[in-house]
């Protein structure tokens, strides 16, 4: 059988993507995804005519959006053009087909029945055009206005799919309640898909230069003032850029997030796949802390970042390198947080059951 109608030998291929991706050093993942969307090219998977059998069709429909999602996701990742266009692919997105459970997600209770495939190919689409708002050539033309514009739009997309999804499975409880371990990962992963498109439309991934400058100013004498006894001085505003916009939203997701990978028992390969989002959502918490230190959800978010902070370390000692070179930025942070909610637990003026709860937690750190 020759390769171009080998559809065995390009989920192969796609296996070894999911494997990779999982791993300290994704290159071949994302080597191997272009390889599987040529491939998939050439046995024309993503034209609804290379087929007049209907369970043959849908076969090779799942198959292609498999490969396209893992395309988009490692694009992304990798700020690389993408290998299959939009404008070439003409089959419908994964339909919900009645007495067909495969892509579908059912709850353990029986009571929600979630089209897991066809969210991750829309997702995929989102991410598709975040990649071409951020760091394609053609978008390098747009002007302010129109980057402003689009962004909007994007953003907008990225909300509605958001609320398209049964949102029983996207709070960290019910999930845990309703999926099983296997299921559980897999909302995890789309979660995580989905912050990192949160993160890059608003400049705060972990690793966009701008916004690790603009975090490294809270740990600058001139921005925070650092006391002897622990009790550091107020945020200088005056010297610091605004949070981006839409703030308070994008720390709610990655709370979610965290508190997910928190709780689920992640596996060594779920943990490297998810390290950038979760790292993200470190610096976005502890940021938060540092700016609002009075907030009612301190303790549980330090309760987070704590857990967040072991789960990286014990990464770095497995490694042969240091991967996570944040996180020393991190641990900075932990100590500008501590000095904010020290400063108002120390204040005569404010008087907070919440925040002295909080410098208890912290100072047993």
């Amino acid at each position: 059988m020759s390769w171009s109608s080998d559809l065995l030998g390009l989920q192969v291929l796609l296996g070894m993507v999911i494997l990779f991706q999982g791993t300290t050093n994704p290159q071949l993942a994302i080597v191997l995804i272009g390889s599987a969307i040529r491939l998939a090219q050439s046995m024309g998977l993503p034209s609804t005519k290379s087929s007049d059998h209907i369970a043959a069709q849908l076969r090779r429909s799942r198959i292609f959006w498999i490969a396209y999602i893992l395309d988009k996701d490692l694009s992304l990742r990798a700020k690389a053009p993408y290998t299959q266009f939009d404008a070439e692919t003409d089959i419908s997105l994964p339909e919900d087909i009645e007495g067909d459970a495969l892509g579908i997600m059912v709850s353990d209770l029986g009571d929600i029945r979630f089209n897991y495939l066809r969210a991750r190919a829309e997702l995929a689409v989102i991410q598709g055009r975040v990649h071409n708002l951020l760091y394609s050539r053609t978008a390098q033309r747009l002007n302010p206005e129109q980057r402003s514009e689009t962004r909007f739009h994007i953003e907008l997309l990225l909300s509605n799919w958001r609320s398209s999804i049964p949102q029983a499975l996207i709070t960290s409880d019910s999930t845990f309640r309703r999926l099983s371990h296997t299921l559980t990962h897999l909302m995890m992963n789309m979660y995580n898909r989905h912050l990192e498109c949160l993160y890059r439309i608003h400049g705060i991934f972990a690793f966009d230069e701008t916004w690790i400058n603009r975090v490294r100013c809270y740990l600058s004498p001139s921005i925070i003032a650092i006391g002897d006894d622990g009790i550091d001085g107020d945020i200088n505003h005056r010297e610091i850029s605004p949070l981006p916009d839409n703030w308070s939203n994008c720390v709610q997701h990655s709370r979610v997030g965290l508190e997910l990978s928190a709780f689920s028992r992640e596996t060594e390969y779920s943990i490297w796949l998810h390290a950038c989002c979760n790292l993200s959502g470190l610096i976005i918490l502890l940021v938060n802390i540092i700016e609002f230190p009075d907030h009612v959800l301190v303790v549980s978010d330090w309760s987070l970042i704590s857990r967040g902070r072991s789960m990286f370390e014990q990464m770095n000692a497995k490694a042969s390198r240091e991967p996570f070179f944040l996180l020393q930025v991190v641990e900075e942070l932990v100590q500008r947080a501590r000095g904010q909610v020290k400063r108002l637990t120390h204040s005569h003026s404010f008087e907070s059951e919440g925040v002295i709860l909080a410098d208890l937690e912290l100072s047993h750190r």
